[in-house]
């Protein structure tokens, strides 16, 4: 159960971590990180994390999750590639993309099971 919480931790704070930078560069006077949580059905949950940055270009959405891959100029391109295995791992997927209102989106999706309910 403790593995799990931990590698939740690790991809929210990768993507939180991600979004800091792309606020900083957002030509807007409201620079806002949103996280929000949802129920699916029965069975899943998300896990909602939106910037009000630029959003991901045409040219970074195909490359998004690539390892080396990255948009800033000090970044490595680890922490958002490892985030889908992660997930996976555990019967999860993460998908990004840009929020039709502007700035970029990641949804995590989690299955529900007894170590997430009880976590």
């Amino acid at each position: 159960m403790t593995a799990v919480k931990i590698e939740l931790q690790q991809v929210l704070i990768n993507l939180i971590t991600n979004a800091i930078p792309a606020i900083a560069e957002a030509a807007c006077d409201e620079r806002t990180i949103t996280l929000a949580t949802d129920q699916l059905d029965t069975k899943r949950i998300s896990v909602t994390v939106r910037d009000t940055g630029p959003g991901i270009t045409d040219q970074a959405k195909d490359k998004l999750f690539a390892p080396f891959f990255t948009t800033k100029s000090a970044g490595m391109g680890m922490a958002i590639s490892i985030c889908p295995s992660r997930l996976e791992a555990r019967g999860g997927k993460l998908d990004g993309g840009n929020h039709p209102d502007g700035g970029a989106m990641f949804e995590v999706h989690l299955l529900i099971t007894p170590e997430v309910e009880h976590a």
